[in-house]
């Protein structure tokens, strides 16, 4: 999931940009730590067969992380979504963003679940209902039990209850028309379109920087 505020005024990260972007994951944690981990994991991933096996054999909370966040829910809207990483909230304050959906509707799971299951309900939930998600922050209050650069560890909802800021609401619509799939694909999010109030925190989100602008610029030539 991906929000972004437009004409937000304020010193923004990226030069020139006025817009706030959030990215979420629909998982609360990452599969690895760090990002040296991730390039490991991801090429012994992208290798297969036995590496991928050894990799995984080798890294066991991986394989665990890996495993919680396989999931088949029934439609994107019914689902919670996090920022994973955490981000600065003021001065000497840490946050991590969160998304609870608040829809009284939700889908139904297809009696097969094909390879474009969750494409197919999205537009039909929002043909039918509108939905709504609340938007949360959740406060550091243990560095150690809540890390800025492990990316690996959930910030437990105990330790740190979800305090709600905002509730977004989508209002029933048609999404997949031709207009609407070209606008989507001309989006481009990064978390570093973001005031200096709400810095991205950790060494993910600064690989982050450049990865996104990279594959931002590489999908903008791909369409030319």
């Amino acid at each position: 999931m991906s929000i972004r505020l437009d004409d937000v005024p304020g010193q923004n990260l990226t030069p020139g940009s006025t817009k706030q972007d959030v990215v979420l994951n629909s998982h609360p944690v990452m599969v690895v730590p760090n990002t040296k981990e991730f390039l490991s994991f991801f090429e012994a991933y992208e290798a297969g067969g036995l590496k991928r096996v050894a990799h995984l054999a080798a890294h066991p909370r991986v394989a665990k992380i890996g495993l919680e966040a396989q999931q088949h829910p029934t439609c994107h809207l019914d689902i919670p979504y996090w920022s994973t990483t955490p981000y600065l909230f003021g001065p000497g304050r840490a946050v991590k963003y969160v998304t609870r959906p608040c829809s009284t509707r939700t889908s139904t799971m297809p009696p097969e679940l094909t390879d474009h299951y969750l494409r197919d309900a999205l537009p039909v939930h929002l043909a039918q209902d509108d939905a709504c998600f609340d938007f949360m922050i959740q406060f550091q209050v243990d560095s150690h039990r809540m890390p800025i650069e492990d990316a690996s560890v959930e910030w437990k909802e105990e330790e740190s209850p979800y305090r709600p800021v905002a509730r977004i609401r989508i209002p029933r619509q048609r999404i997949d028309d031709d207009v609407r799939v070209k606008a989507c694909e001309e989006i481009a999010f990064n978390p570093w379109y973001c005031l200096a109030e709400h810095r991205p925190l950790g060494n993910m989100n600064r690989a982050r920087k450049i990865i996104y602008e990279t594959v931002s610029q590489f999908r903008r030539e791909s369409r030319q």
